[in-house]
């Protein structure tokens, strides 16, 4: 029976998501709502993960939107910061790996960010393989993303255990007969990986 290909999203299961904290931040910093900024963040965001525009450009639809003079290159480096790796997961990776599995990630992506985290912390060589979101032009849950990821490593749906912290895109995973691990913590991750067959 061929072992199982371990999928990994990044924010908020290998990286720590700076774009929570940096929403809290706006809102105070320029004495916004913050509901309004998250919706403008999360909007511009999604644009962002399908490469359709920059980070600069971000910002400055953000001026234009809340009225307000930010300073790009300062913003872009408090955002950065916020990215910290999580320890745990990624001793995980390279535990699956050095078992004999095949790893890789799957992240809704911004250009810039990435740059950041593989110049800080060479995330792609943790892995065997993965896709940007960026790069692809589409962004997960679209069922497309999921398609690319089968082609790209040659492998049916139920070969591949999907591990996300956002449910509605592991049922995006599902929906393509991907077997999907919602993550909650490292610990919890690597107890479900092993009642699922997994060697940990």
């Amino acid at each position: 029976m061929m072992k199982k290909i371990i999928v990994f999203d990044l924010g908020g299961v290998l990286v720590v998501d700076g774009v929570y904290p940096m929403q809290s931040h706006l809102a105070k910093k320029f004495s916004l709502n913050y509901s309004k900024v998250k919706k403008f963040t999360i909007n511009g965001f999604k644009q962002m993960f399908e490469g359709r525009y920059s980070e600069l450009s971000f910002w400055k639809k953000f001026d234009k939107e809340f009225s307000v003079k930010t300073n790009p290159k300062i913003l872009e480096k408090r955002l950065n910061n916020y990215y910290k790796i999580n320890v745990q997961t990624k001793n995980l990776i390279k535990k699956l790996r050095k078992n004999g599995y095949k790893t890789g990630f799957l992240s809704n992506s911004v250009r810039e960010i990435v740059q950041y985290l593989e110049k800080k912390y060479k995330i792609s060589k943790l892995f065997d393989f993965g896709i940007y979101s960026h790069n692809v032009k589409t962004r997960k849950p679209k069922a497309k993303i999921f398609k690319l990821l089968l082609k790209k490593i040659g492998a049916k749906p139920d070969e591949i255990i999907f591990i996300d912290d956002n449910a509605g895109y592991l049922k995006g995973a599902r929906k393509l007969g991907i077997k999907t691990v919602k993550f909650v913590s490292t610990i919890q991750v690597s107890k479900k990986l092993k009642r699922l067959g997994v060697s940990v």
